[in-house]
Formats: C-alpha cells, structure tokens, sequence
C-alpha cells in the first residue's frame, strides 16, 4: 500500500514527465511553424531543448547542499515551469518578425541554432534541475539505482499521458499558447497541493499568492496577449484570417488588392496571380498537341485551373489537394471563386495525398502538372523522388507529359543551384525516356515516355495558342522567343549535365532536399555552405578506416582497465541517449516521408515513445536480477535488439509503403506507426536501468543528474548530427546502419566485461 509520501512523489515524478513533455512538443510545433516547415528545426530544437536539460540536471546534481529541504525546492521550480511555459512560448511566436523581414522568409541556420538554444535556456534549466531534485526525495528510501529507475519510470509514464492527452484532444481544439497555459496551471496547482507538507506558514502563503497572481494575471490577459502577439507578427500585413489542420497554421494575408495564404510561413498563392497561373500550367499544357485529361496534383486554388481550361480539347480535370481543411477554408474566404470550380463539370477535386491518389487511381492522363513548392523540407521532397516519379509515368498515356517547375535564375546559375536542377534532372530520368528543360527565374522541366513527344521549339508553341485562340496576359507571343532562345537553353542543359555528381533524390535518401538546403543556406552563410562541401569531398573508406584502427585502439585500452564497469555504463547511457533519440527522428521523418503530416503527429508518436520508455523501464526494473552477471547478459541482448531494430526498421516501413491499399495507408499504417515507436521507446526504457547499475557497480559518484545528463547529451548529439549532416548527406538507411554499429560496439563492450567477470571467477 503508497504511503502518502510515496503517492507525493510519484506526483512529483509524473509532473516532470507531464510539464517537460507537453511543452516540449508544443514548442517543437511553434518552432515548425517559425521556422517555415522545416524539418531541420526538430533536430535543432530538440538539441538545444536537451542541451540545458542536460546541464540543469548535471548543476542540480552536482550542487544541491545535502541539507536542502528538497520538497521547498520541487514546488520553487514548479512555479518557475509555470511561468516559464507560456513566457517561452511568447518569446518564440514573438521571434519571427524579429528576424524575419516577412512572413515566407526562411531563416539561415546559425540563426535557426542561435536563436532555439537561447529561448530554451531557462526552461530547459529549471525542467532538467527537477530529475535530480526528484532522485534525491527517496534516496534514503531505496538504493541510488533503483530510485533512479523509479523516477525515469514514472517520468516516463506523465509524458506519455500528456502526448495522448494532446494529440487526441488538446491540439485540435486549443493553440499552443493555451495549451502552454492549461500546463502552467497544473504546476501551480501541485505546487501548492505539496505545501501541505510543509508546517512553514510564511513559505506557504508566498506560494498560494504568487500562484493564485499567476494563474489569474494570465487568464485575465489573455485576450490581450493574444492580440498583441498577432499584431506584432503581422505588422506589416493586414491578417484577414487564420486556421489550423494536420499540416500546420494558415494565415491568409492581405497587401492591397491582393490575398496571400501562408502555411508555416511558406507562401502557398495569391490571388490574383495572373502570371503565376499562367506561368504554372500553359507551359505544360503546350507541350502536348491535344491534352484531354489532365491532372493537377496542388496549386489549383490561384486560378491554375481556370487557365487550364482555356485550352479548347479538355475534357476532365482531376484535382488532387491534400488538406481538406485548406479547400473548406478556401471556400469560406473566396466563395466566388469556389462557385467557378465546383459549377465547372469537368473539374473533379480529390481530397487525398498525391500519391495515395497515384497508387489507387487507375486513370489514364495526358498532362499531369506537379505544382508544389520546391523541395525545402522533407513533407515536398516526396513530391521530387524517383520512386514519385514512377508512379506519375504509370499514370501517362504513352504521349502523356509530366511537368514541373522549381527555382531558377534568369541569367547565371551557380554551383549550389546547378547541383540541385541536376539533381532533379537526374531524378527525372530515372522514371522517364526523355527530359527537357526551360530556363528563367522559373525552371520548367517537362519529361515524357516517349521521346518524340516534347519540344523546346517556341515557334511550336506559338502555332499551338494560336490554334487554341488562347487569351493570356503575360505568356505571349512575342516573349516566347526570348524565353526560350536556343542561348539560354544550351546554357542551362550544358550547366545541368555538366554536373558531376550525379545524385538521384529517393524517398529515403533526401538529395534534393539536400541540394536545395545548400542552396538556401548561401543566402546566409558561405561558411556552411563550404562546410557541408569540404564533408562532401572526404574519403571516407580513409576515414572509415582511421575510425576502425581507433576503436581497437580503444577496446585494447578498454580491455586493460579497471573502470571497464564505469566506462560500460557511461557508454551505454549515451548511446542509450542517441540511438533512442535519433531512432525517434528517424520514424518521424520517415513519417513525413510517407504521410506528410508529421505535424499532426507529433504529439501522438512522442507519446507512444515515452509510454515505450515507462514499459520498458517498468519491466526492466521488475524482472531485472541482482546479480551483476545476469544484469550485464540483460544489457548485451537489449543492445544487441537495438542493434537489429535500428537496422531493419527504414526496410520495414518501405516494404510496408509498398502495399497497393489505400486504407492501410490511410488506417492501419499510422497504427504501426505508434506501434513501432512504442517499441522503440521500450528498448530504451528497458537499457535505461541496466546500464545504471553497470555504472554504480564501480562509482561512488553521488551525483543523481549524471546518468540522466548522460542520456540527454547522447540524445542531444544525436538529434543535431543526424537531422542536420548525416540523414541529407547519406540518407535514412545509412543512418540506420551508424546506429546500429554503435550499439554493436556497446555490445562489444559489455561482451568483454562479461569475459573478464568469468575469468575471475
């Protein structure tokens, strides 16, 4: 039966889990939404928000005076995480127009870096300093090991509930700011349920005040805050309205006469936009001498549409859009505009993802436009793969064409631009027999099965609109010869074959998104661009090679030690730390790859993690053995499943993708989804312990912090490596494989050990 101080501890211990989690992932999605969609700002915000966790639970550890009445220092830092919370949040929404000039400008990466790990710093501090605080209440009651098992459990256990709670209620009906609000409450209300602890009335009263002038301040403001943060950000614009889906935050925008609709910060279209729609489909429709079917997949809304049908011989326009919530808000905001499509019998909206729509449908076109945003985080760039691709061409008639348009330069091309139009060149030519290419500020490439069918010869094109009598504002006669003079277009074919790195952008190994981060990040530092090229130029069968000589190196130093228990379970934990971590990006990505809508999902799979960690760290504690022999073979075979797991898992979900049926992608894959990063989750919960009494067997290091800043700094390198170097450069399974060589060299560890115990026994 819990005693009542035991039912005041695991509250304690749950609202570490509670608070940290349920603002961790409200900040990652305020975060998302600064900084344009992209999914680099996970690895970093999660970086820095482990970085001072890290550190806030090292000082906690390190400097707590033995004598500290501890219970006055847990409710101390829990009114901090209250008015922390919604304060951080605050600053972050407040960030953007700070450093942005307007709203679709994206951020370089030293600022993306800067600026996450400056507004995390007092959060990330306080929330850390809570584990140890946490360990030291029971460390007279139990051994050091298993009080810190106990705290990771329960921990784990309040961050799971709170990712449930978000995901299946809070984030779709609360903003983040109150979601932040509704946390902060809960923390002054524990606070001052465990002053009836305490017989100090000064102390308590001070408690009551501070909470009840908090809590009270923020409701009573909170209209005003609200107010004053929207016209903050949207200073310079007039914002006319505003709505929220899986995708993310929209926000409609309006400059004059014109409407522009932002989604994470990245423009989507305006309306009007004559020569963007314009822009956006005659090229392609021109291509084909007599299209009849076709099909447009995004980008529909800005009167792309209506310039398709312009052209005399259409007869059916499938429309693929893949948020329901954006076509419902275009309707509410442009009703007219809404009437035009819905009353034109050839228009057919579908309210699916592209390429679930590609594997189902079994029609037939002759022009399928791709009109998407170039590939500047992973959620677009599964709209530039060779395995989308493929699926586009078994949707062509034999003389079908297929276009698509990213970013371009009128006159010169550099490096960084030149690799990435070839590499979505490259890509293209993988999936079809023939591929061309339209210079301007706009590049244009078109690809057929047949190669017969496309050209680059204006004078073609002409005699085609004049056949059709098309009436067009800004694509006319007289400017076709310059746009596509036979100068510009040997320039930009000899620039784009001439690449020598011919890299092809699949699914799983990102080269576009990579090519097009260089090519965003010279806007800002030439430095990292430099960088990331003196990493390309590394030979790394040297490298790997140097790598292999140092670990013998090391396991012959190891071998020779008397700290091999210590040095064991420090390694353990931070590979504990960064594989679990990284393993939890990768399903996210690999997620976004195959759904787009991570953003949504973010609540629901950290929760299935941290409910993976509290399982895994319940069964390991109850099923763990004392003798030290057993707990080292448990240890081996857990890293040894690591191992394995990281290792199949990219190939798992591929084969998965592989299936036809457009329900288990919409139903059941999700599900494994969770499954599997509750599985995940519950091989690290289940190290976590393990390694601990690894690390005690051979320390009388009283810090209670250190194994838990050990996890976070092996979870914070691996978040900043691997989402911002490893995962573009080589991609999702090499990465997998890194993981899993890490936990073999562990194993390798634990394995020797183990020899020695038996030798000396």
């Amino acid at each position: 039966m819990l005693s009542l101080k035991n039912i005041r501890n695991n509250i304690i211990f749950g609202l570490i889990g509670f608070s940290a989690t349920g603002v961790q992932i409200v900040f990652l999605r305020e975060f998302f939404e600064v900084f344009n969609g992209n999914e680099l700002s996970l690895g970093i915000v999660l970086s820095a928000w482990l970085f001072w966790t890290a550190v806030g639970s090292y000082i906690f550890g390190k400097l707590i005076p033995k004598k500290f009445e501890l219970i006055k220092l847990v409710i101390f830092l829990q009114i901090l995480i209250a008015v922390g919370a919604p304060s951080t949040l605050i600053a972050i929404q407040l960030m953007s127009p700070f450093l942005k000039s307007t709203p679709a400008e994206m951020l370089g990466l030293l600022p993306m870096i800067i600026s996450s790990f400056v507004l995390l710093l007092f959060f990330g501090i306080v929330s850390g300093g809570l584990f140890p605080t946490a360990v030291l209440l029971i460390k007279d009651q139990k051994r050091r090991t298993k009080a810190i098992g106990q705290v990771y459990l329960v921990e784990s256990i309040g961050s799971a509930f709170v990712g449930l709670l978000l995901s299946l209620a809070l984030i779709n009906y609360y903003n983040n700011l109150t979601i932040c609000i509704m946390v902060s409450i809960v923390n002054c209300v524990c606070a001052v349920f465990l002053t009836s602890n305490l017989s100090e009335k000064k102390f308590n009263l001070s408690i009551y005040l501070l909470s009840f002038i908090w809590i009270m301040g923020i409701l009573l403001s909170y209209e005003i805050i609200q107010s004053t943060i929207q016209t903050y950000i949207w200073k310079n614009f007039r914002l006319v309205a505003k709505t929220q889906s899986h995708f993310g935050k929209y926000s409609l925008i309006q400059t004059g006469n014109s409407k522009t609709l932002y989604l994470n910060g990245t423009t989507l279209f305006t309306i009007p936009d004559q020569a963007g729609a314009e822009e956006s489909v005659h090229f392609a429709m021109l291509q084909h001498p007599m299209p009849k079917d076709i099909l447009l997949i995004g980008g529909g809304l800005n009167g792309s549409i209506d310039e398709i049908l312009k052209h005399p011989s259409v007869e059916k326009i499938d429309y693929v859009e893949t948020d329901a919530r954006l076509v419902i808000f275009f309707e509410e905001q442009f009703p007219q505009h809404w009437q035009k499509l819905i009353d034109e019998f050839r228009i057919k909206i579908h309210i699916t993802d592209a390429r679930i729509y590609l594997k189902q449908n079994k029609n037939k076109y002759d022009v399928i436009i791709l009109n998407q945003p170039d590939p500047q985080n992973i959620q677009l760039n599964r709209f530039f793969t060779v395995e989308f691709f493929r699926m586009v061409a078994d949707r062509l008639n034999p003389s079908g064409i297929f276009s698509l348009q990213t970013t371009g330069s009128e006159n010169y091309i550099n490096n960084e631009l030149a690799a990435y139009l070839g590499c979505v060149h490259h890509t293209l030519s993988e999936a079809f027999k023939d591929v061309i290419v339209y210079p301007g500020y706009i590049v244009h490439f078109f690809a057929g099965k047949d190669s017969l069918v496309l050209t680059n010869d204006y004078y073609v094109l002409v005699q085609r609109m004049n056949e059709r009598n098309l009436k067009t504002q800004y694509l006319r006669e007289y400017y076709l010869p310059f746009r596509l003079s036979r100068e510009r277009i040997d320039y930009i074919n000899d620039i784009i074959l001439s690449q020598s790195t011919n890299r092809i952008n699949y699914d799983f190994h990102p080269s576009a998104y990579y090519f097009n981060m260089i090519l965003w990040s010279t806007q800002f530092s030439q430095q990292f661009t430099t960088f990331v090229k003196w990493i390309e130029t590394i030979n790394w069968k040297i490298l790997s090679g140097i790598i292999i000589i140092l670990l013998i190196i090391f396991i012959s130093c190891f071998y020779k030690s008397t700290l091999q228990y210590q040095i064991t379970g420090v390694l353990s934990v931070f590979c504990l730390g960064f594989t679990s971590l990284s393993t939890e990006i990768l399903i996210l990505l690999i997620f976004q790859i195959l759904h787009g809508y991570v953003y949504h999902q973010l609540a629901i799979l950290i929760a299935a993690f941290m409910a993976g960690i509290s399982l895994g760290t319940y069964l390991s504690l109850r099923y763990s053995s004392p003798k030290l022999v057993l707990t080292l073979r448990q240890l081996l075979l857990t890293h040894l499943a690591i191992a394995v797991f990281t290792g199949l898992m990219p190939f798992f979900f591929k084969g998965l993708d592989n299936i036809l049926n457009p329900y288990f992608h919409k139903l059941v894959l999700p599900i494994v989804f969770v499954f599997i990063t509750l599985l995940a989750g519950g091989l690290g919960g289940y190290q976590f312990p393990l390694a601990g009494v690894v690390y005690h067997n051979q320390t009388k290091n009283d810090n209670m912090g250190i194994l838990y800043s050990l996890d976070l700094w092996g979870a914070m390198t691996g978040a900043l490596l691997l989402n911002s170097f490893v995962i573009p450069l080589f991609g999702i399974y090499i990465t997998s494989f890194l993981l899993a060589g890490f936990n073999f060299f562990i194993l390798l560890l634990v394995v020797i050990v183990l020899i020695k115990k038996n030798t000396n026994l």
